[in-house]
């Protein structure tokens, strides 16, 4: 019997900034730039997993972009949503149909105060 997966609380800029500090001993100046960027590749990501998955689930792109997804939410120290985000990579790699729509929006929805970051 599979359990369903606990949902992380909603990803912060605080927490991303303290993680992007203490991981990679960056400056403010830094740190805003690579919150930028990981507000893009977020995006990015996001966008191609709507998109695949509003177009029929092409399992294998699913995949990818679930890998791509993961590596940024990795990167900035959110493991736990990078755990989401292993699940669409893992289950479109082995076939298996699963509500991605769902889940891919649930990512969007944690990951929304990051998506917000002006000037992006």
């Amino acid at each position: 019997m599979k359990t369903e997966q606990a949902i992380p609380s909603k990803v912060s800029r605080v927490r991303v900034r303290n993680h992007f500090q203490e991981a990679y001993s960056l400056s403010k100046d830094q740190i805003d730039i690579l919150l930028k960027s990981s507000a893009r590749s977020l995006e990015t990501f996001l966008s191609a997993l709507e998109d695949v998955v509003g177009n029929g689930g092409d399992l294998p792109q699913i995949a990818r972009f679930g890998h791509g997804l993961k590596g940024v939410l990795l990167n900035m120290g959110e493991d736990g949503w990078a755990d989401l985000a292993r699940k669409i990579e893992d289950s479109a790699a082995e076939g298996q149909d699963r509500d991605y729509k769902k889940i891919v929006a649930t990512i969007r929805l944690g990951v929304e105060e990051i998506l917000n970051v002006s000037d992006r």
